[in-house]
């Protein structure tokens, strides 16, 4: 069963629809023939622990260069785009089968990573580089879409769904050949700093371009977590803005707004205690966080547990 939910058909005579049952939520089948003939699932368990099998685990989006001019090139000689994805885990995951964007909401944008090859697993710790090239001829990690350079572009990661988040990242303005990464690796904490494709982001800038060092931004992991009763998220801004952490379930439904655009110092934390707006408590599962700040967003998961 695992080996038909991970092939890919393609050039099938009279194929109306091909459903994977891998979305692993909610109660669309999704149509991978690209026909459109979606269905609809009921009283579905869904279940990722499937024996043999290797998940997204909880890979993030660790780095990009949305304007390599002269930083790098790919197997062909190619100075293009890239993202490099990073698992934190302490197991293998496979990015195969997820859906890869650069217009966060817009299902019709979204690519989906070639699914049945082992190039799109990552060894726990390690990296994985993306070509965002639009020329996914050229390989499976070649991928559909370019990344934009300007203040307020996206990019993002899903499952099978369309709308479960693995990683988001709604970005500032870029710089040719300097990459925009975590630091450390997989922290949530965003700076410039010198392109490290494939390998651990490093604290360090060239300036020989006369660009000075930039704002930093961060949106840490919540600690503890899991958590039960109360969780502090903690994120960082270079200056103070207004803010708000948005709390939504797994389905994308607003379950909390904090701070409610209050003026937030470099250095702050927020604390959840896993009730709604009306105040009542929610129940035990994964929750996304999302920070806004102008034109800068980004989105972590958390678990309540009870």
């Amino acid at each position: 069963m695992q080996d038909y939910m991970l092939a890919d058909l393609t050039g099938e005579e009279g194929l109306v629809g091909y459903w994977n049952f891998n979305e692993g939520s909610g109660e669309t089948a999704n149509d991978a023939s690209g026909n459109g003939n979606h269905g609809t699932i009921s009283n579905a368990t869904w279940s990722t622990d499937v024996p043999g099998a290797l998940g997204p685990a909880m890979v993030v989006i660790n780095e990009f260069l949305a304007s390599n001019t002269s930083c790098c090139t790919d197997e062909n000689g190619d100075y293009d785009d890239y993202i490099e994805i990073y698992n934190p885990g302490d197991e293998p995951a496979d990015i195969g089968g997820l859906f890869i964007t650069n217009t966060l909401g817009n299902v019709d944008e979204y690519f989906q990573i070639p699914s049945g090859n082992d190039s799109t697993i990552i060894d726990p710790g390690g990296f994985l580089l993306l070509w965002a090239d639009e020329e996914s001829e050229q390989g499976v990690l070649h991928v559909g879409i370019e990344l934009g350079s300007g203040d307020g572009e996206q990019v993002g990661l899903y499952l099978a769904d369309f709308t479960t988040v693995v990683d988001t990242l709604t970005y500032i303005e870029q710089t040719a050949d300097v990459a925009f990464g975590n630091y450390p690796d997989g922290s949530g904490y965003w700076l410039y700093m010198n392109p490290t494709p494939g390998g651990s982001n490093i604290n360090e800038l060239s300036i020989d371009h006369g660009y000075s060092m930039p704002e930093m931004y961060s949106l840490y992991q919540n600690f503890p977590n899991p958590f039960n009763p109360v969780t502090t998220i903690r994120y960082n801004l270079s200056q103070d803005a207004i803010v708000d952490i948005i709390i939504y379930d797994m389905m994308g439904r607003l379950v909390k707004t904090l701070n409610n655009g209050k003026k937030s110092g470099r250095y702050t934390s927020v604390q959840w205690d896993a009730t709604d707006e009306a105040g009542a408590p929610v129940g035990a599962g994964i929750y996304l966080y999302t920070i806004q700040s102008g034109d800068f967003t980004q989105t972590r998961k958390m678990v309540f547990l009870k």
